[in-house]
């Protein structure tokens, strides 16, 4: 479930931003990347068991956002603020697995040149038991106490 939300984050940044807002990353950082580029990163994962086969899969999220440098060589921190404004509007509803699945717990920090989006995702999940084959036959005898 943790690439469906990852691949509803990344489908929702492109619809929202448009594919021209830059590159998104979702695995290793490539070492001379080019702003403006996004990277998705799971911070941490958590699955907790509900009832019978259903479970509670939460997902916490970092989106981070470079933008490109301005001819001196300084970044807009303006840029930066109203493209972390945008992403905290666009993440707290995704689809994911097909499903609309809401973000919660959204935060934006700016730092090291970049908007960092924080997010949690929840998802409940069926995993299937093995199923165990019932009794062919039961028999049973019945009375009272007094031997009836």
């Amino acid at each position: 479930m943790t690439t469906d939300i990852i691949k509803g984050v990344a489908a929702r940044i492109y619809e929202i931003l448009g594919r021209s807002a830059g590159k998104i990353y979702t695995g290793e950082v490539p070492q001379g990347y080019s702003p403006p580029c996004f990277f998705i990163e799971v911070l941490n994962t958590a699955t907790e068991h509900v009832l019978g086969d259903r479970y509670l899969e939460t997902v916490n999220l970092m989106v981070s956002y470079f933008a490109p440098e301005r001819p001196d060589g300084t970044v807009d921190h303006m840029k930066l603020q109203e493209t972390g404004d945008v992403l905290k509007a666009a993440l707290e509803y995704i689809k994911a697995a097909g499903n609309l699945t809401r973000g919660t717990d959204i935060s934006a920090a700016e730092g090291d040149g970049a908007v960092h989006v924080a997010v949690t995702y929840e998802v409940f999940t069926l995993v299937p038991r093995e199923e165990i084959p019932l009794m062919e036959t039961l028999t049973q005898t019945q009375g009272t106490k007094e031997g009836d």
